[in-house]
């Protein structure tokens, strides 16, 4: 059965991680901005503070950030398990790039399995992003974190996201 899958390789996986961070961050510039003037943003320039250090900038640390950096951290990862875990087993960026995130059978993932998967991804980080490389040239091409989770990503074909029209009004 393992010669019926098309396992994704390296570059589409960085291709389809390319296009979530690219999400994730547009959604936190938008939080950020929306919190901001709420005065909750992360640090703020205090040029007339009392203790400026002889009149260089005085950066004041907010302690409502901590909420806000707990709340990002959560947000992600609810953005990849929920969607990883979900009838389309894949992230917006891998449905874009055709890649599914499935277990060594090919079925779909657990929201469990898939948040494993996703904190594994911390060990990928940690050891020089060398576990994310191991995608190019392991046999199934899985990263250490996939390895860890006992998922495969597989190839499938892509899918078209389209937006909802804009327009007018309701038609009949």
């Amino acid at each position: 059965m393992e010669g019926a899958f098309h396992y994704a390789g390296f570059w589409w996986r960085f291709v389809a991680a390319l296009i979530d961070l690219l999400i994730i961050w547009v959604a936190s510039f938008a939080v950020g901005v929306f919190f901001d003037p709420f005065g909750i943003g992360a640090f703020r320039i205090d040029p007339f503070g009392s203790d400026n250090f002889g009149g260089i900038f005085y950066v004041a640390y907010n302690v409502d950030a901590d909420l806000l950096g707990l709340g990002n951290v959560v947000a992600i990862w609810l953005y990849f398990a929920l969607q990883e875990s979900s009838s389309r087993q894949a992230t917006i960026g891998k449905r874009c790039c055709g890649i599914v995130v499935t277990d060594l059978n090919g079925k779909r993932i657990s929201f469990s399995r898939a948040s494993g998967r996703h904190f594994g991804k911390l060990v990928s980080s940690f050891i020089l992003m060398i576990g994310y490389m191991m995608a190019g040239w392991t046999r199934r091409k899985q990263a250490l974190h996939d390895i860890m989770a006992e998922c495969l990503v597989l190839r499938r074909k892509p899918e078209v996201i389209l937006l909802p029209a804009s327009g007018g009004g309701a038609t009949t």
